[in-house]
């Protein structure tokens, strides 16, 4: 480092260790008493929230030096644009303070990402070393750093939103939330609260085996709330639009093409669409996918089939997805004229695939009744051949007795099929047809998303779908790129056609969301209120049955557990007896999805809600039950009974 640079950072009468924690308490203090916090987290989280406000002003104060009129201009809007919305999100939310350091972070990286990143580490306790490795750093990477933060933040606050209006539901969201608080508390092993015939232990093992899910345990058990499952997503998922320009960059060799590949990934309506669905294990497929064939590219053998192997005990759908990714490999290295050298690597790691699956299908096996995919997956013509579950080799068999079931599938729905498939590709240009990891990849997953299965969301590529196939289908794209010789006219076009697709991206995000409802229906401040209050009645300790969008918020309880379906609610009863729950809590209130999620509950217990339960507490259509109470109706909030 130049002796002018060593000038240019030490000047700590700018700003000391000592005025950045003044600043930052004093900021504290004053967002503490405008947000009305509530006990010692709130403060420390509202203190941590004023440190990155302060310190995104800092960055910008540092910037100013070497900065255009415009581009300060620009930054200030990003950066005001960002904080004023996250503040106004966190305040209507009611969480509040909580969400305070995603401000901050938002604030920051939007300065980062405007004005550069070399001024936010100008402070008098950064270590040289530090500030010679990020000055290394090109400023395209920042850019991209600072889109994946963005969006880290945006989606955080995005889906803890989500959540606190009730817009999130039990079967992958509060599931979760129970898995990981009664594994903590010694309950049991990740027992989710579903009520599942193939699954009396109800152990999430019982039907998915996963190894990774254990990554997230340390950081709830550090911060035991469901934003904290939210927020770790969030981190992964946008963890892996950097290895998409990293490897994308390797690959093609221009920065344009590549940075504009990177910004498809990033605002791939399908990605969005995963990301704010609830929480998965499947989150972390993409960071491992891409991180995997980036080791292949650069022939690190041990850390691809390392990394390779992690995807493997994510979920035993993506052993089989990659299995297929892996036979592309070997058919695009025997046409390149390597797999002598590649078959090792190759070998190891299908080896290990076919290790992980038998050991999942002897865990899942170990934790149900009747281990195999369920019936409600199935295409109707598969349904009458079938049970409550089915293994893959009893499918292979329906098949060979029967090949016309799998035609008959095909041609259900097969115009929507088509368009999604078309929709997946679109952004990738359909440059991953022209790749053998990627065909090799969508092979297995179309084929049971359009021969086998029956449920829209598979040939949709919806919920958490995506994280499986878009790993794949960016690698492939890249891979396309980088084997073809790209005239400067052709570039060109090529440029134009990303920015096109990455326009239609954004548009068709929200388009999708629109239409999918993720734009939670405004819910009362006073109702939630009498939700809360109703939830607090209830003793920790005690059995409670709850609705879908109810769950998350009381799936910390080590006995909670909802309905979502009341077919496969009584299907449970039938096999393992009467369900008793000493609390049911219903609210009919809720719209913020536009059901009615209350239904479900009460046609799952009939006329033993009426006959075994009463009434304790109703107002504002919230209504808490009590087995074997025969006693006066009180309200929740206020003394008076109101409406149920």
């Amino acid at each position: 480092m130049s002796d002018e640079s060593s000038r240019r950072y030490a000047r700590p009468v700018e700003v000391t260790p000592l005025t950045t924690v003044v600043a930052a308490g004093v900021l504290g203090a004053v967002l503490a008493v405008l947000t009305e916090p509530r006990g010692v987290p709130y403060v420390v989280a509202t203190v941590t929230g004023g440190l990155g406000g302060f310190l995104a002003a800092h960055v910008g104060s540092r910037a100013v030096r070497d900065a255009d009129v415009g581009r300060l201009l620009a930054a200030v809007a990003v950066t005001g644009g960002a904080a004023a919305t996250s503040l106004l999100v966190a305040l209507d939310t009611g969480v509040r303070p909580a969400l305070l350091p995603a401000v901050g972070a938002v604030c920051g990286f939007a300065w980062l990402a405007g004005l550069g990143v070399r001024s936010a580490v100008d402070l008098p306790v950064t270590s040289v070393g530090v500030r010679a490795a990020i000055a290394r750093v090109d400023r395209s990477t920042w850019y991209v750093l600072g889109l994946a933060a963005t969006l880290f933040a945006a989606f955080s606050l995005y889906t803890t939103w989500l959540y606190t209006a009730y817009w999130m539901g039990g079967s992958d969201f509060g599931a979760y939330v129970h898995m990981f608080s009664t594994t903590l508390d010694g309950e049991g092993l990740l027992l989710h609260g579903k009520y599942r015939v193939s699954q009396p232990q109800g152990s999430y093992w019982g039907g998915h085996f996963t190894l990774t899910l254990l990554a997230f345990l340390p950081l709830f058990a550090l911060v035991p709330s469901p934003v904290t499952l939210l927020v770790a997503k969030s981190a992964v998922v946008a963890a892996s639009i950097p290895l998409v320009w990293v490897l994308a960059r390797e690959y093609v060799g221009d920065d344009t093409v590549a940075g504009l590949l990177t910004v498809s990934y990033a605002l791939n309506p399908f990605l969005w669409s995963a990301w704010v669905f609830d929480f998965q294990e499947q989150a972390l497929l993409p960071l491992l996918v891409f991180g995997a064939f980036w080791a292949y590219r650069r022939e690190r053998h041990v850390l691809f089939a390392v990394l390779s192997t992690l995807a493997f005990l994510t979920n035993e759908f993506a052993v089989i997805i990659f299995a297929g990714g892996l036979a592309g490999l070997a058919v695009a290295a025997a046409r390149a004229g390597d797999l002598r050298e590649r078959l090792p690597t190759l070998a190891v790691t299908a080896a290990a695939a076919l290790v992980v699956f038998a050991l999942g299908v002897v865990v899942t096996t170990r934790f149900s009744v009747d281990a195999g995919i369920p019936y409600a997956s199935f295409a109707d013509p598969f349904k009458p051949h079938l049970g409550t579950r089915t293994g893959i080799g009893q499918l292979f068999g329906v098949v060979v007795a029967d090949p016309t079931l799998l035609a008959e599938s095909f041609s259900v729905q097969l115009t929507q099929k088509l368009l999604f498939f078309i929709a997946l590709f679109a952004p990738v240009l359909f440059l991953s047809l022209n790749d053998e990891l990627s065909l090799g990849a969508m092979v297995p997953y179309l084929g049971f998303a359009w021969f086998i299965a029956g449920r829209e969301i598979y040939h949709m590529f919806g919920a958490h779908y995506p994280f499986y196939l878009l790993p794949f289908l960016y690698v492939g794209a890249v891979r396309v790129l980088g084997r073809v010789e790209i005239t400067p006219p052709s570039r060109a076009l090529l440029r134009r056609l990303l920015v096109t697709v990455i326009l239609v991206n954004v548009f068709a995000g929200f388009a999708v969301g629109a239409d999918h409802n993720v734009f939670p229906v405004p819910t009362d401040a006073e109702h939630n209120q009498v939700v809360e209050a109703a939830i607090d009645d209830i003793p920790e300790e005690a059995s409670l049955l709850t609705q879908n969008d109810l769950y998350p918020h009381v799936a910390t309880r080590p006995k909670a557990t909802y309905v979502g379906r009341p077919d496969m609610f009584r299907m449970y009863e039938a096999a393992h007896g009467t369900v008793t729950p000493r609390y049911v809590l219903v609210d009919g209130g809720l719209v913020a999805r536009q059901n009615d999620w209350s239904t479900p509950v009460e046609e799952a217990l009939g006329d033993r809600l009426e006959t075994e339960y009463g009434l304790v507490r109703c107002e504002d259509g919230v209504a808490v039950y009590r087995r074997g109470y025969d006693g006066p109706v009180e309200g929740i909030t206020q003394q008076q009974p109101g409406q149920c």
